[in-house]
């Protein structure tokens, strides 16, 4: 028989021990000839088996005697039935939750045997439909979220004393020995002073080897400023970030500086390069500090260099009056040719009389790193500005102070590293588990879509799905295996696109640039898939730093 005490941690462990040998050794005989001392214990078990083996559950039949005396309980996996959509055609249902249920028929119940005066089980589905959830992301699944009585007891005591939720939150992570070992979220914590205050939540230790392996994957872009100076030392704090697969800020990288000059800012990059195994970035963003500019220029001299667009309109706030302001904000978010770029900007300066404006000059000879004309078919993954950096300065500040010392300041760096990475777990479960509210017509294209992207960038797939409907085809030149196609726009038909397509390899290129520029498909691209019925969308408009397999599928390892 089972009890809640030494038996059924023996039990757990005996579980764990064999489910490090495979997931599929358990037999079902082992587990149908089990009998349990109460209704808990069974239910206490059946969870830690579904923690153990990578799902989540709900309680789900339960039946009484005439007397009203509980006889049967059932549990089943939390993707047990389908999910009822209030209109399947409404487009708004887009912003619905996703899907989490499947249909799974995996159960467990448990009845009261009378005779035994003991629970025995009744009933044991083991198939799922679905993926089960790895150990390290089974924190995310609801019923494996719980917050001890004992933990309960020191959460009400440092709150009734003053100490802050991410305080709180931070010494029982420690307490805990990392993150993996608390067995609740941010959010459980939130939930249980819900009427306090909001709180944060780490996953462990930073390894330097994972930032090593997030610019792997993602140093095709960086950002970086050096704004950050809340330390004894006084000196700046130079922040190396990038965009992941799920659009959320990543680390590269940090580094306390003597000064800011060419040759320190210099030494940052080279030293950068030697450690992710001369990986050069495909772009960089940056504040506009001129030494900076230099290093960059020296290190990085293939790299397409931008300049912050949000210190760009300080700027130009600053240095321009109302109108000649809104005139040199359209020259530089506007997407147009380059021609017309300079259209714009040579009747800006002959209206307002500016021919001898020394700022506006300085950033004329500027306009390859500023201007969206210039900048439309490079890719810099959406990131246009530094206030990535901007935002973790102010993450930053949370764990740091004006007394941090040396060596405090990089294990307060490391902690907020930590937090990063759970934050990017919490992404990685909802993609992998979840499933998106399929809305357009392209039903077998955006299933694939749904399959293979990230869900940030699914949304982002679905809403250029959604823009196909708006064009139209006006006729296409079919010439050596390759069909230019001329797009029009509905109510626009002075707008045109052309789009590129090979029969041979399906390989699409469309004269707007959205995917050189954002790394995903345009409208005008679904709209030809359309016409040339395909099914998928074609490998040379899938990047795989968008992929939920981003991090997963490396053409190599890294070096130790």
């Amino acid at each position: 028989m089972i009890r809640r005490t030494k038996d059924f941690i023996d039990l757990e462990k005996h579980w764990s021990t064999i489910l490090e040998k495979g997931r599929d050794q358990l037999t079902d005989a082992q587990i149908t000839g089990l009998k349990f001392s109460s209704l808990d214990d069974g239910g206490e078990f059946y969870n830690t088996y579904a923690k153990l083996v990578g799902f989540s559950i709900r309680k789900d039949e339960i039946k009484h005697n005439k007397d009203n005396i509980v006889t049967s309980r059932r549990w089943v996996c939390a993707k047990e039935g389908l999910q009822i959509r209030k209109n399947e055609s409404n487009v708004n249902c887009m912003r619905e939750r996703p899907k989490t249920r499947s249909g799974c028929k995996a159960a467990f119940r448990i009845r009261f045997e009378r005779k035994l005066g003991e629970w025995v089980v009744g009933e044991f589905k083991r198939e799922h439909n679905h993926d089960l959830v790895p150990q390290f992301e089974t924190q995310f699944l609801r019923s494996h979220r719980t917050i001890k009585d004992s933990d309960k007891a020191q959460i009400i005591a440092l709150h009734n004393v003053g100490v802050k939720s991410n305080q709180i939150m931070d010494h029982m992570i420690q307490q805990a020995g990392g993150y993996e070992n608390i067995g609740f979220t941010s959010k459980d914590l939130y939930n249980y002073v819900a009427a306090i205050r909001n709180n944060n939540m780490r996953d462990g230790d930073a390894e330097y080897s994972q930032s090593r392996l997030d610019y792997a994957c993602f140093g095709d872009v960086v950002a970086f400023d050096t704004t950050y100076k809340t330390n004894i030392y006084k000196k700046p704090l130079v922040i190396l970030v990038g965009v992941n697969h799920h659009r959320q800020t990543i680390v590269f990288g940090f580094g306390l500086l003597v000064d800011e000059t060419v040759e320190t800012y210099t030494w940052v990059l080279q030293n950068m390069l030697v450690a992710m195994n001369n990986k050069t970035p495909i772009s960089v963003v940056t504040n506009g500090d001129k030494a900076m500019s230099k290093a960059i220029k020296t290190v990085f001299p293939k790299s397409r260099h931008r300049l912050c667009v949000w210190h760009l309109e300080r700027n130009a706030f600053a240095n321009l009056h109302d109108k000649v302001y809104e005139s040199f904000i359209r020259c530089m978010v506007r997407y147009v040719t380059p021609d017309e770029f300079e259209d714009m900007w040579n009747k800006m300066v002959d209206n307002h009389n500016l021919h001898n404006h020394e700022w506006l000059h300085e950033m004329y000879a500027k306009k390859m790193k500023w201007a969206e004309a210039y900048m439309r078919g490079h890719f810099f993954s959406g990131c246009r500005s530094t206030q990535r950096c901007e935002a973790m300065n102010a993450f930053l500040n949370r764990f740091l102070d004006r007394k941090t010392r040396l060596y405090e300041l990089f294990q307060q760096v490391d902690r907020a590293l930590s937090h990063i990475r759970h934050n990017e777990m919490g992404a990685d479960f909802s993609s992998n588990y979840t499933e998106p509210i399929l809305i357009t017509g392209l039903a077998e294209i955006e299933k694939h879509a749904a399959t293979i992207f990230t869900r940030e960038i699914f949304s982002m797939v679905q809403e250029e799905l959604l823009n196909e409907q708006k064009f139209i085809v006006l006729y296409y030149i079919d010439k050596e295996g390759y069909r230019t196609y001329t797009l029009s726009q509905y109510a626009s038909p002075d707008s045109r696109w052309e789009v590129v397509y090979c029969q041979a390899d399906q390989s699409m290129k469309c004269s707007c640039l959205l995917f050189e520029s954002y790394g995903y498909p345009c409208g005008h691209l679904f709209a030809i898939m359309k016409v040339e019925h395909l099914k998928q969308i074609p490998p040379t408009c899938i990047m795989n730093r968008w992929l939920k397999t981003a991090k997963s599928d490396l053409p190599y390892k890294l070096e130790s």
